[in-house]
């Protein structure tokens, strides 16, 4: 995945039934119009273990940084 935006039809038919994250989501009245894909994962379960994957390495290199 790169850091490229992609609006959300185009999300759809690119990860039809799938869980996304979303990194600097464009929202408008509470819909949400496109964003840069983190991930994706075909299960919510496979979704979140990712989820706190991520989550325990951003918290680990922040632990990390603030030693230094």
């Amino acid at each position: 995945m790169n850091n490229t935006y992609i609006g959300f039809d185009y999300l759809k038919k690119l990860y039809p039934n799938e869980w996304i994250l979303l990194g600097n989501p464009e929202i408008k009245n509470a819909t949400v119009l496109g964003g840069v894909v983190f991930f994706t994962a075909k299960t919510k379960k496979r979704f979140v273990t990712l989820v706190e994957t991520k989550q325990q390495t951003f918290q680990q290199l922040l632990l990390r940084l603030q030693a230094i």
